[in-house]
């Protein structure tokens, strides 16, 4: 503060006053004593005037606009100096004249032009479209609010990046009226922490664009309570459209990774008599049925069991009964020498109950066939890894979306760790006999939008036997 350092200065003065009043002068040397002080004064009014200087030129410049007009002039003078430019906006409302839209356009072209924003609005698809011209143009677009679910309070542009004479323009409001401050690289330290925020906004969204399946909060919630009833509710919504996922090979998922792994298992276990457990819609079965004796498929989802044998119920050694699994263990006498479970104990609720019916129904020396979303790496996949509800050891109810990109399809799946299913398995009278981490082939992975998506395993097979 300027008022700080002049008190400062006249504080030395006084004090360097006090010294020479207080030394005491013979008669002959008053003079001298006038002179001293005389000198201080100069020195004082000199260190005044430099001090005032200083101030004056390195001080931030504060403009208060009124008008938008008079902020689209300044933006477009502040921005159209400067060589790369970077603009950390909330809604670039102010981009609203087309002398505007042609500088950011030059700019983009340039590859001068890095656009900050919290987030694509979608509502205002003017500026949408703009956004998305100057990115196909050249523009680097940075967004930060779906990750950090903040808005940055303060509106800044930095030109010159990379260069010496750096600037940065700050606006805010105040009064009613919007302000915008400027630093140069030489004078307040507000510059380099504006340099270091905007360095770092900018370098976040590089390191998104090299891990795509980060990108955005997770859209799965945790739920404190969930019955089994309401699970198999929930499929009733979307079985048809699930049904039709599969059948037109739209789930690369299940058609490269999860049929193929359940089917070479299958293939080296007894197919004597199977049971796919939560058959949905019955796709699995059927190709069960392809190279089994006996398959039957149990689904407590009414819907699902209609659809399924609507669409193939024609199969002779196919049958579907609509029933829990803890129920056939009851209620039916009849053994299987092979039981499946594709994806049916991320939806189960109780696990124990499950596996112990699983274990009941399967003859001495039977097969379990488990396919699971991997108990840790489906969380980074699903982007709830980092969210602060989520502990790997603990189990957690979880509901949204079966698919991010289909978001009408909400469904509850569960998430446990790996020790839990291991441990319910052994105490159910199971031994695990193989674990994989499938991945998809090369071919199916060009299917994908983001090929990176398959740095980790999303699944997990585990195959059992029955002691």
């Amino acid at each position: 503060m300027l008022y700080l350092r002049l008190l400062a200065i006249f504080g030395t003065f006084a004090s360097l006053i006090g010294l020479i009043v207080t030394i005491r002068f013979q008669q002959a040397n008053v003079v001298l004593q006038g002179i001293l002080i005389g000198i201080c004064l100069c020195l004082l009014l000199a260190a005044i005037v430099l001090e005032v200087l200083y101030y004056l030129r390195n001080r931030p410049l504060v403009l208060s606009l009124n008008e938008e007009s008079e902020i689209n002039r300044y933006m477009y003078q502040w921005i159209e100096r400067g060589g790369k430019v970077a603009v950390f906006s909330h809604d670039f409302s102010w981009v609203s004249n087309e002398r505007m839209k042609e500088l950011f356009h030059r700019k983009a072209q340039r590859g001068e032009l890095t656009l900050c924003i919290p987030h694509r609005n979608p509502s205002n698809k003017e500026k949408v479209d703009l956004i998305e011209d100057l990115e196909k143009e050249g523009a680097q677009i940075c967004t930060y609010y779906d990750e950090l679910g903040f808005i940055l309070r303060s509106r800044f542009t930095i030109i010159n990046i990379d260069r010496m004479d750096t600037r940065i323009a700050v606006g805010w409001r105040e009064n009613d009226k919007h302000k915008i401050e400027e630093y140069t690289a030489s004078n307040q330290p507000v510059f380099p922490i504006i340099s270091d925020l905007a360095d770092l906004i900018i370098r976040f969204n590089n390191w998104k664009k090299q891990h795509p399946q980060l990108n955005g909060r997770s859209k799965l919630h945790p739920v404190s309570m969930k019955t089994q009833a309401e699970v198999s509710r929930e499929w009733s919504a979307i079985v048809e459209i699930r049904a039709n996922q599969l059948e037109n090979n739209d789930d690369l998922s299940y058609s490269h990774i999860l049929a193929p792994a359940v089917m070479t298992l299958a293939k080296n276990s007894n197919l004597n008599r199977v049971i796919d457990i939560g058959c949905g819609s019955g796709f699995l079965a059927k190709q069960l049925a392809a190279i089994s004796e006996i398959v039957v498929g149990i689904d407590m989802n009414s819907h699902s069991i209609e659809l399924a044998k609507k669409r193939y119920g024609s199969i002779v050694n196919l049958e579907f009964i609509n029933s829990t699994v803890e129920n056939q263990a009851r209620e039916n006498k009849e053994m299987f020498s092979l039981a499946v479970a594709n994806m049916t104990f991320a939806t189960v609720i109780d696990l124990k109950s499950v596996i112990r019916a699983i274990s009941q129904i399967l003859c001495d020396k039977g097969s379990l066939i488990i396919t699971l979303p991997h108990p840790f790496f489906w969380a980074l996949y699903r982007n709830y890894l980092y969210e602060n509800w989520f502990e790997y050891r603990r189990e957690i109810i979880l509901e949204g979306p079966l698919f991010d990109d289909k978001p009408l399809l909400s469904t509850t799946q569960i998430h446990r760790p790996l020790e839990f299913y291991i441990s319910e398995l052994i105490e159910a009278g199971f031994v695990v006999n193989k674990i994989m981490e499938p991945n998809a082939p090369e071919e199916a992975k060009l299917r994908y939008e983001h090929r990176i998506r398959w740095e980790y395993p999303r699944f997990l097979v585990l195959f059992c036997s029955k002691l």
